[in-house]
C-alpha cells in the first residue's frame, strides 16, 4: 500500500479548531484535527496506515485536501472529519481504519460523495471536469473501488481521490488525472475504457480481452472531452455519458459514423447534441432537452455551415461541436449555443445568414444586413424571445424559416413589443 505523500500546504484556510492532542480514548464533542491525527496514527498502523505519520496527517487535515465538512464526533457515516474522528476511536487496525482514512472507505461519505466534493470544489474554472454535481456522481458510479488509500496510479476512484487532494494546490497538474478517464495515470487508457464499457455498456464486447484487444488499435492522441475523432479519448467520453444507449453505438469499436470511427467528419447534430447537453447544464443550458437540441440542429434553421469539428470561430456545425466539446457551463456554452455567443461566427454572421434565407426581402443585400446588425445591443440572452437585442432577432430569424410572421419580429425595427 502506498502511504500518502502529497502534503498540502499550511496556508490553506481550514475552519476547524486545533487543540492539544488527547489520548484516543478521550474524544470531544468538536471534531478537531490533532486529536483525530492522534488517533488514527495510534489506532492504524503497518498496512492499515492511513497517513504516513502523525505530521503528514496534521499538514493533511488542516489543509482540508479534499473537502471533507467538519462534524461531530457522533457522526457515524457522512464526509466529515467528525466521522473520520469517530471510527479513528473505534480503529484497532480494521475496516474502521478506511472508514477513518481520506476517502472515508465508502462509509465516511460515499466513495463518491467523496469524490465529488472534491472535485468540484479543487477543479473549477479552466479546470474543471464536470458541469454539475449530478454529472460527476454519474461519472463516479463507473469507477471501481478496489483501489488502495492514497494508491496514485491504477484505475480506482481511490487514485482519482489521491489526484484531487493534490489538485488543491496544483490543478493544472493534477485535475485531468483525477477525472473519469484518469488522465492516463489512474488507470492507462484501455483499462478506463473498459472498465467503464463494462458497467454502461455491457453488451458491446464478450469480455474483458475482447475489449483490450479493440481497444489496443485506438489511437490515443485525442483530448480528455472529445466528443468526434477515431480515439480512445473520444470513446472514453461516449462511454462515459451512455446508458445502453446510442452513445454505447459513439464508444463502440467501430463507432457510429461520424463521431469515433474514422469514416467521417466527428460534424452530426446526434454528437453535437449529446455532448452540448452533457456540457452546458443549468444557467449554461443552450437548449430545453437533448431531444429539442436535435430537432432545432436537424432543421438547421439559422442556416450554418457544416465546417469540420476544427473550426474555432466560423458559423458552422462543426464550430460549436469544437467548443461544446471544450465546455464545462462556462463561456464555451455560449459560443456552442444557437447563437454562436460571437465566438461561431460574429452574432451578425448568424443573424444575416439567417435573414438572408428566410427574409430575404428585409435587406437590400448582406452588408446592408451587416450594417443594420451594428446597432443591435448584444445584451440579451440565448433564445431571448423579447428584448431590443440581437439574440432575440436571431431567434425570431430562426422562427422565420416555418413561419415568415416572424420576419417583422426579427428585422432592424421589429414588431412591438418583440425586439424592439
Amino acid at each position: 500500500m502506498r502511504i500518502l505523500h502529497f502534503l498540502p500546504g499550511s496556508t490553506f484556510a481550514f475552519a476547524l479548531a486545533l487543540s492539544a492532542a488527547c489520548p484516543p480514548a478521550e474524544q470531544s464533542a468538536t471534531p478537531d484535527c490533532a486529536t483525530y491525527c492522534a488517533t488514527v496514527t495510534a489506532r492504524c498502523t503497518e498496512s492499515m496506515a492511513q497517513y504516513e505519520s502523525e505530521a503528514a496527517c496534521n499538514e493533511y487535515c488542516t489543509g482540508n485536501a479534499i473537502t471533507w465538512g467538519v462534524g461531530t464526533t457522533a457522526d457515524a457515516a457522512g464526509n466529515t472529519l467528525g466521522c473520520r474522528q469517530y471510527h479513528a476511536g473505534a480503529a484497532g487496525n480494521d475496516e474502521h481504519c478506511l472508514h477513518a482514512g481520506p476517502t472515508g472507505g465508502g462509509v465516511c461519505g460515499s466513495y463518491c460523495d467523496v469524490y465529488c466534493d472534491a472535485a468540484m470544489a479543487n477543479c473549477a474554472d479552466g479546470n474543471a471536469l464536470y458541469g454539475d454535481r449530478d454529472a460527476c456522481i454519474a461519472a463516479c458510479a463507473a469507477m471501481p473501488t478496489n483501489g488502495d488509500v492514497n494508491a496514485s496510479g491504477g484505475d480506482s476512484v481511490q487514485c482519482r481521490v489521491y489526484h484531487l487532494g493534490a489538485a488543491k494546490t496544483d490543478p493544472a497538474g493534477h485535475c485531468a488525472h483525477g477525472s473519469q478517464s484518469g488522465g492516463d495515470v489512474c488507470g492507462t487508457w484501455c483499462q478506463v475504457y473498459c472498465d467503464i464499457m463494462d458497467v454502461n455498456c455491457p453488451n458491446e464486447y464478450s469480455g474483458a480481452a475482447a475489449c483490450d484487444t479493440a481497444c489496443g488499435a485506438f489511437a490515443e492522441d485525442g483530448q480528455i472531452g472529445d466528443g468526434a475523432g477515431d480515439t480512445v479519448q473520444c470513446r472514453i467520453f461516449h462511454a462515459g455519458v451512455a446508458n445502453n444507449d446510442d452513445h454505447c453505438n459513439h464508444a463502440s469499436a467501430d463507432s457510429t459514423a461520424d463521431t469515433c470511427s474514422g469514416g467521417g467528419s466527428g460534424v452530426t447534430c446526434a454528437d453535437y447534441c449529446a455532448t452540448v447537453s452533457d456540457n452546458c447544464t443549468g444557467g449554461s443550458l443552450q437548449y430545453a432537452t437533448e431531444q429539442a437540441c436535435l430537432e432545432f440542429c436537424n432543421s438547421n434553421p439559422l442556416n450554418w455551415g457544416t465546417g469540420t469539428v476544427d473550426d474555432t470561430d466560423v458559423n458552422t456545425l462543426g464550430c460549436r461541436i469544437y467548443h461544446a466539446g471544450a465546455a464545462n457551463n462556462d463561456d464555451h456554452c455560449d459560443h456552442a449555443g444557437p447563437t454562436g455567443g460571437g465566438a461561431c461566427g460574429s452574432y451578425c454572421d448568424v443573424y444575416c445568414a439567417a435573414m438572408s434565407c428566410y427574409c430575404p426581402a428585409e435587406y437590400a443585400n448582406t452588408a446592408a444586413c451587416s450594417t443594420a446588425c451594428t446597432a443591435f445591443p448584444a445584451t440579451g440572452d440565448v433564445n431571448d424571445a423579447d428584448g431590443n437585442t440581437v439574440q432575440c432577432r436571431i431567434y425570431h430569424a430562426g422562427f422565420a424559416k416555418t413561419d415568415a410572421s416572424h420576419c417583422d419580429h426579427a428585422d432592424e425595427d421589429s414588431a412591438t413589443g418583440t425586439c424592439l
